[in-house]
């Protein structure tokens, strides 16, 4: 029918529309990996080499906690603040107490036992000459300066003790809030997985109707740009999954083990041998 001839016509038109689109964002997404990649212009054309897949992710949050106070590097960088303070506040403490050194000194001259045997030896300067001794010193009264340096270094260790204690507190929260958002994400990948099957069901049996003679183009594309805009809402779901994934490892420090490095080692320079890239199963 008539009908159905401006239906089809409008879901070409329609499909050049959304093909210009994708093309576009395709070639906006191949520039940004080719900045992040350092390549120039001329680099061969890139193309993803799989479909993301996933699986659900096991982890207990104890241990994951557990871990970041291992590994964590904001966790990490304030233990060393605090073990500098309580370094300060010793030395401070220790300026507080009377000073006591042993003092000794070795050298040669030229002089002799006595003034005959100097005069006579005046050319030479191999003679030993030595002291030991010890040296007290301690303020005749209450020293401000020492005191003032003591209390400042006291408040500086409890702040790097409260700076950790808060850091703490604030990493466990975030992996908590890192685990929900993964359980959402996994949730929503099963909910659209199942979407998409069926209305994947639903287009063949649509172009069956249409083929024979029971159906009508305009109900064939309805259920395709349903089956289209679900895949695209699974692949976006598929994304932010494995994104909430990165973000919890980044926060317990377990980012290179999961990606399966090793810190400090010189084995992983970047080797841009080609233009694929890959998903991590």
């Amino acid at each position: 029918s008539r009908t159905d001839v401006v239906d089809g016509e409008v879901g070409v038109a329609i499909r050049v529309s959304d093909l210009a689109k994708a093309q576009q964002q395709h070639g906006m997404a191949a520039r940004a990996m080719r900045t992040m990649a350092m390549l120039g212009l001329d680099a061969a054309e890139m193309h993803v080499a799989d479909n993301p897949r996933v699986q659900p992710l096991q982890w207990v949050t104890a241990d994951r906690i557990a871990q970041a106070y291992k590994q964590s590097p904001t966790y990490l960088k304030q233990q060393i603040l605090l073990a500098q303070e309580e370094e300060r506040l010793v030395y401070a403490a220790d300026q507080l107490k009377p000073q006591l050194d042993l003092k000794g000194s070795y050298g040669f001259n030229g002089l002799g036992s006595n003034y005959g045997h100097s005069f006579g030896m005046i050319q030479e300067h191999g003679y030993a000459k030595w002291s030991v001794g010890v040296s007290l010193s301690a303020p005749l009264g209450k020293d401000k300066k020492a005191h003032s340096e003591y209390h400042a270094a006291q408040l500086r260790k409890m702040h790097a003790l409260q700076k950790l204690q808060t850091t703490a507190i604030e990493l466990e929260d975030a992996i908590y809030t890192a685990g929900e958002q993964i359980a959402r994400d996994w949730e929503q990948i099963v909910a659209l997985r199942q979407a998409v099957a069926n209305t994947a069901q639903q287009f063949q049996v649509a172009q069956q109707q249409l083929a024979a003679g029971a159906g009508t183009v305009r109900l064939v594309l309805e259920r395709e740009s349903e089956h289209n805009r679900l895949g695209e809402m699974l692949l976006t779901a598929v994304i932010s999954y494995q994104k909430s994934i990165l973000a919890l490892s980044s926060l317990d420090g377990t980012l290179l083990l999961d990606l399966q490095l090793e810190s400090g080692s010189d084995k992983y320079d970047l080797y841009m041998s080609d233009t694929t890239f890959r998903w991590q199963q």
